[in-house]
C-alpha cells in the first residue's frame, strides 16, 4: 500500500503543465465543435497541439500530456499519424 501511495504522489501534474494541458483540451474541444473536418494546420488545432507540447515539455514524465498529444486525442483526431508514430 505504501508503494502505491508513493506512485500516486509522484504522478502529480505541476501547475504550469496542468494549465497548459487545460488550454490544450479547451482548444481541442473548440476545434472539434468548429471544424467539420480536422487537420493539424487549422488554427484551433495548432493551438491545441502547441499547448499539448508545452504541457509535455513542462512535465515530460507525466502520462497526461502524452495521452493528449499522442495518438489518444489530438494527433488521432487530426489524422496526423506520422507524429503519433514518431512519438
Amino acid at each position: 500500500m505504501l508503494v502505491w501511495c508513493g506512485l500516486v504522489t509522484a504522478q502529480v501534474l505541476p501547475k504550469a503543465a496542468s494549465e497548459a494541458l487545460a488550454n490544450a483540451q479547451t482548444a481541442a474541444t473548440r476545434a472539434k465543435l468548429t471544424y467539420e473536418r480536422h487537420f493539424p494546420d487549422q488554427r484551433l488545432w495548432r493551438e491545441a497541439i502547441a499547448a499539448g507540447r508545452e504541457a509535455h515539455s513542462l512535465a515530460p514524465d507525466h502520462p497526461a500530456p502524452h495521452r493528449f498529444r499522442f495518438p489518444a486525442q489530438a494527433y488521432a483526431t487530426v489524422q496526423w499519424y506520422s507524429q503519433a508514430w514518431s512519438a
